[in-house]
């Protein structure tokens, strides 16, 4: 488990620098604030393995405050009907009130990360149906947030029952808890592939 996630540290490194070197070539703004994604999630996975486990749950539930921020604002810039818009900061003044209200009833803590994963999933949806609408479908393959797209809903809709278990405090086998960073291991190695690959096709169109 401890192999996995010193791993996980060095792929989401490599994620980010990649997306830093790469950025005059996907320069928008939802591509900025993947990048803040990424650097989100390596500070914490850093500062994480510096502090002792099981005392690292105010880092996390900090984290998420960034982490669903990002994803927000990637697919608030990434889609463009008014409906999306709509949906996305509503979802946001709901998860930002219960967020707040979490450091009063302090017990709520244990669910906003749970929250975070049923708050995001839809935006994928509304940005798969804007690409399926859109001209861009013809070249989806090209599409780098197509992919960062497929990446998260395999995180965050596919890691959903481990985070809930876990979370809960129901998931008892200790090679589940392994679960969540394979997923996201092949997550960035999505990224990282999809990132270089892209940027090559560019370079010859």
């Amino acid at each position: 488990m401890e192999l996995f996630q010193d791993s996980l540290l060095y792929v989401e490194l490599i994620s980010l620098l990649l997306t830093l070197l790469f950025l005059k070539s996907y320069k928008s703004k939802q591509y900025c604030f993947f990048i803040a994604y990424l650097l989100f999630a390596v500070l914490a996975d850093f500062l994480g393995g510096l502090i002792n486990e099981g005392s690292d749950a105010w880092l996390y539930n900090i984290y998420t405050f960034f982490e669903y921020g990002s994803v927000a604002l990637i697919y608030y810039y990434a889609t463009n009907t008014k409906l999306s818009k709509k949906v996305i900061v509503y979802t946001s003044i709901f998860f930002y009130t219960i967020y707040g209200l979490s450091f009063v009833f302090t017990s709520w803590q244990t669910y906003t990360v749970i929250l975070l994963h049923f708050c995001v999933v839809p935006f994928f949806f509304f940005y798969f149906q804007e690409l399926l609408n859109s001209k861009k479908i013809m070249n989806y393959k090209k599409q780098l947030f197509f992919w960062v797209t497929v990446g998260f809903l395999i995180y965050y809709f596919g890691n959903l029952p481990f985070i809930t278990l876990s979370f809960i405090g129901m998931l008892q086998n200790r090679i589940l808890y392994s679960v969540p960073t394979f997923i996201l291991l092949i997550v960035h190695g999505i990224f990282i592939v999809n990132l270089i690959w892209l940027r090559k096709v560019r370079k010859l169109s």
